[in-house]
């Protein structure tokens, strides 16, 4: 028989077949603690995480709002600007816009009929 104050959280009060000494009492009492004081760390730096991530997703979000609306205004980047400005992909549409390969390379019919020796069908 074992009597725990509470349900499957509390220390146990009496049992039939373990018996234990102060000193073992208070160091599991005290291991008990130190585990509910973890884990209350843990969360609070859980919550702080979540709220850091959400002020910086807020921040993004407005940054975003005054690039658009100063691309409305005439100034700054457009809407279309924030999306290619990481680079090379407005460069990259371009090109596949255009058609062309990038290189100066042969195109497919001047290789078929280098390589086969008569011109494709």
């Amino acid at each position: 028989v074992k009597v725990e104050e509470g349900v499957c959280d509390g220390p146990v009060l009496f049992h039939a077949h373990v018996s234990k000494t102060e000193e073992e009492a208070a160091r599991d009492a005290a291991a008990r603690q130190a585990r509910i004081d973890a884990k209350e760390a843990r969360k609070r730096a859980q919550e702080a995480n979540v709220a850091r991530k959400q002020a910086a997703k807020a921040e993004k979000t407005a940054r975003r709002k005054r690039r658009r609306e100063q691309g409305s205004t005439g100034g700054g980047l457009t809407a279309s600007d924030d999306e290619d400005s990481d680079g090379g992909d407005r460069e990259l549409s371009e090109e596949l816009n255009s058609g062309g390969s990038g290189d100066d390379g042969p195109t497919d019919a001047e290789w078929y009929q280098r390589e086969v020796g008569q011109a494709p069908e």
